[in-house]
């Protein structure tokens, strides 16, 4: 959230506003400066879109903000999501481990003063969980994985299985999951 860059504000009634703004894929929030105050953007239902002079455009849909890319073969809307996934616990020499670590509470033994926190013996690492929605046949729909896109384009599933396989896409890659998007945006349904 370093970053506030100025963005244009569309908004449903028309209006049209602009603000330093930035996103916060973390936590699935747009926030914007006012008067050197950081501010949360709430009541998406009035926003139209979100436009950096750049590159970057978001567009509310269901109250959450999805960033609209151009692809060769059509366009695409990434909901950006991130979750954390648990690797293990810290163990002993700060090792990883999948065993059973419990925490002893040093406070209690006088090893440690009331400054010092507690430290955190869960690892967790961070992990692309995004959504990407395409415009197809008359309706914005979701692609979460290979399986729901080839529920989308059933008459061909041997075309982007074998696609899926000659590139070797993994959906949790961006890059993979947009390039075999666009080849699928670029088939006759």
């Amino acid at each position: 959230m370093e970053q506030f860059t100025e963005a244009t504000v569309f908004f449903k009634n028309r209006s049209v506003t602009v603000a330093p703004m930035n996103y916060d894929v973390t936590n699935n929030v747009m926030y914007y400066k006012a008067n050197g105050t950081v501010m949360e953007l709430t009541n998406s239902a009035l926003i139209d879109s979100i436009v950096w002079p750049t590159k970057y455009k978001f567009v509310v849909h269901q109250d959450i903000y999805l960033h609209e890319l151009p692809l060769p073969n059509g366009r695409i809307f990434i909901h950006w999501r991130i979750r954390e996934v648990n690797i293990g616990k810290q163990g002993a020499l700060g090792l990883n481990t999948q065993a059973k670590v419990e925490q002893i509470d040093l406070k209690s033994i006088g090893i440690y003063t009331d400054d010092q926190e507690i430290r955190k013996i869960d690892i967790y690492k961070l992990r692309n969980n995004n959504e990407y929605f395409i415009l197809h046949q008359g309706g914005r729909k979701k692609v979460t994985n290979l399986k729901s896109l080839l529920k989308l384009y059933p008459q061909h599933t041997d075309n982007l299985r074998a696609f899926a396989k000659s590139e070797h896409i993994d959906m949790n890659h961006v890059s993979d999951a947009l390039k075999i998007i666009n080849y699928a945006l670029g088939l006759k349904y």
